[in-house]
């Protein structure tokens, strides 16, 4: 339910594209994921609360991929967030699966 409604509400802003929507377990936990692409510097997707993405001033808008993992937990939701320019998502997935699979949760 966590990555259809977070699927949903990415998919839904100008410009961007839903690549991923699924559940999967990560630290024995389960987890949504969640992955767009569209319009951003590379380390953010450029805001579009007029109805269309908005360069930063002195930046210029380029395909900026957010991977989102979000677990629900008891008492609050873990979301962890990467973002990277579209072209370096290769590069940089590796280190994204290394970095889930150090993840820990207690039992709190």
């Amino acid at each position: 339910m966590l990555a259809e409604a977070l699927g949903n509400r990415l998919e839904n802003l100008p410009g961007l594209k839903l690549l991923v929507k699924r559940t999967e377990t990560v630290a024995g936990m389960p987890a949504a994921r969640v992955e767009v692409v569209g319009p951003g510097t590379g380390a953010t997707l450029a805001p579009s609360g007029i109805g269309e993405p908005i360069s930063p001033p002195g930046t210029s808008l380029i395909p900026t991929r957010q991977v989102t993992l979000a677990f629900a937990r008891p008492r609050a939701t873990i979301y962890v967030t990467w973002h990277m320019p579209e072209a370096s998502h290769d590069r940089i997935e590796p280190e994204i699966r290394t970095t889930l699979e150090s993840l820990r949760f207690d039992s709190r």
